[in-house]
């Protein structure tokens, strides 16, 4: 029935796009005979790795953008036009997708696009043709076995200027004047399923492709990631990260393959079992990117100067006072970034509480190669209330305690230090090891004074002690703490965080001695989020022992309150 439904599907989809191309002709071009928007074909530049990143990095966008909201897309279509963004957008980014269905945020007008400057599309059929002259082929995946989306996906990114078609796709593409060359046809291997896919993948194809990224991502994700998957020359694959079976072999000799300390994993998982899948990553040294509803990765890493976030204003003294710092999670995450911070961003900084209270926002520094535009955004715009600190455990989430070589450990902290330094962010928050609440040792303590030389303080998940312990420690001039309360803690509420703040109050009053409260939230509660914050604050705004502020600023105030400088 479901192949039945397929087919049914595909035939529709070809006569809808044959009319709605006939219909509309360029529909989002100039019908009026005028030529194109000038500038949307030009080549000026070529994608190149990052320096010390497993990151691929694109030439500047082009100040006239092709656009089209693929939200209700079919599927099909969506993998076409991911295929497509690859090969144009590797060039020069110029083609952008609207895709995500919530937390979705049209960024073209925040990065400076005016109206003028974009050209909306409604066929992808026929944005697909005005590129025609950049595409050399087609490769073809077999609709009754779903994953050979990702081998074909695969394969084009080898073989660079094709699009990705099932048979029905192509055969539209052709009726509109788009006759590609098909150089593989994934039907005539007779797969069997899943295993059969990405064995042949790994036999075949993995030593062609980079070792720099691996993406797992669901044949169901014709979009989002993909589209920078293929303009790296990725493997995509759809493997478990579980302890046992077939998948997990298989994904563990993809990884074995990788460089420590050197690869990340882009995408995210099958089973919803994040701890494992980060661990198992972990273990081969090979960094995490959440990211598989990441959008037009190609487009927001296109080049540009990045504007470091700005210092909160250096103290002199530190008084004997409560401090809390308000932290919003979950910023080891790249779509995170593009989508529901954005909106919770718009909503605090827009809204009714704008100016009311101090924020820190958990933001991978990876983000200054990455998606530098989004990066950028943030920073220029952040003002005084606004702060950033790392997501975990850095520059990418990672376990470092699950990491087997120590060197490549040390290597990701080097790396760490560097970007954040580059994107001002002064304070990391890191996550030792999956569901690790133990103590960390004192060589770790001392692994992150050596490496983090520019940074104020490193608050783990719960490393250095318990909730109610002081656990500070000045390694080698970097604060170490633990985070008072993280979300993923059990009982996670407005009255958890209130009781933090109280008990603080005590210690005040029995010890004399200044007390440090850091709070994170969490991101996937929605807007009602800031509202628990401000309840939070509303509290005790007006208690003169209670003071709230940024992140950076309290590293520095426990900075003082340790004997060390408040800066480095």
């Amino acid at each position: 029935m479901k192949r039945f439904l397929t087919l049914l599907l595909t035939a529709l989809l070809a006569l809808t796009a044959v009319f709605a191309f006939a219909a509309c002709g360029d529909e989002g071009e100039n019908n009026n005979n005028e030529p194109d928007n000038p500038g949307t074909s030009e080549v000026t530049g070529m994608t190149k790795w990052s320096e010390d990143l497993p990151i691929l990095t694109f030439p500047a966008a082009a100040e006239k953008v092709d656009w089209i909201d693929t939200t209700d897309m079919n599927n099909e279509l969506k993998l076409m036009l991911s295929s497509l963004k690859a090969v144009v957008n590797s060039t020069q980014p110029r083609i952008y997708t609207v895709e995500a269905d919530t937390d979705s945020v049209n960024w073209l007008e925040s990065l400076g696009y005016a109206a003028e400057d974009l050209t909306e599309h409604t066929s992808a059929v026929s944005l697909a043709v005005k590129y025609k002259d950049e595409i050399k082929g087609a490769v073809i995946w077999d609709v009754e076995v779903p994953d050979t989306v990702n081998l074909a996906s695969t394969y084009a990114g080898i073989e660079g200027d094709v699009l990705v078609c099932s048979p029905m796709v192509y055969a539209v593409l052709a009726e509109n004047g788009m006759e590609l060359e098909i150089v593989r046809d994934f039907r005539e291997d007779n797969f069997t399923g899943k295993e059969d896919v990405y064995q042949y993948l790994y036999d075949n194809l993995w030593d062609q492709c980079t070792h720099k990224i691996l993406t797992n991502l669901s044949y169901e994700t014709p979009g989002y990631v993909r589209d920078y998957a293929i303009a790296a020359k990725s493997a995509v694959i759809w493997l478990s990260s579980g302890t046992t079976g077939d998948d997990t072999a298989l994904i563990r000799k993809f990884l074995g393959d990788m460089e420590d300390g050197e690869s990340a994993l882009m995408g995210w998982f099958p089973e919803g079992d994040e701890g494992t899948f980060v661990s198992l990553a972990s273990e081969y040294g090979v960094m995490v990117w959440a990211s598989d509803i990441a959008e037009n990765l190609p487009f927001y890493a296109s080049a540009t100067e990045v504007t470091p976030a700005p210092l909160a204003e250096v103290p002199t003294a530190v008084e004997n006072k409560v401090y809390v710092a308000l932290i919003v999670s979950d910023g080891d995450n790249l779509q995170y970034h593009q989508h529901r911070m954005r909106t919770l961003w718009d909503s605090y900084n827009n809204g009714a509480y704008a100016d009311k209270f101090p924020l820190t926002w958990t933001f991978s520094p990876a983000a200054y190669a990455i998606q530098p535009q989004i990066m950028n955004y943030y920073t220029k715009n952040a003002g005084d209330n606004n702060c950033f600190m790392t997501g975990p455990s850095g520059v990418a989430y990672v376990y470092p305690r699950d990491w087997t070589d120590r060197n490549a450990v040390n290597k990701f902290y080097e790396l760490t230090n560097k970007y954040c330094k580059l994107t001002g962010i002064t304070v990391v928050n890191n996550w030792m090891g999956q569901g690790s609440y133990s103590s960390l040792t004192s060589e770790e303590i001392a692994a992150f004074g050596e490496y983090y030389t520019d940074l104020l303080a490193v608050y783990d998940q719960q490393g250095t002690g318990s909730n109610e312990g002081d656990g500070s420690v000045n390694s080698n001039g970097l604060l170490v703490d633990n985070l008072t309360w993280n979300y993923t803690q059990t009982g996670e509420s407005w009255d958890s965080y209130r009781y933090y703040i109280d008990e603080a109050l005590d210690d005040l009053t029995s010890t004399q001695t200044p007390q440090f409260v850091t709070i994170q939230e969490n991101p996937w509660k929605g807007t009602g989020m800031l509202d628990d914050l401000y309840r939070l604050y509303d509290e005790w705004k007006d208690n003169e022992d209670v003071v709230f502020v940024r992140m950076d600023e309290l590293a520095m105030l426990q900075r003082l309150a340790n004997g060390m400088s408040a800066t480095r």
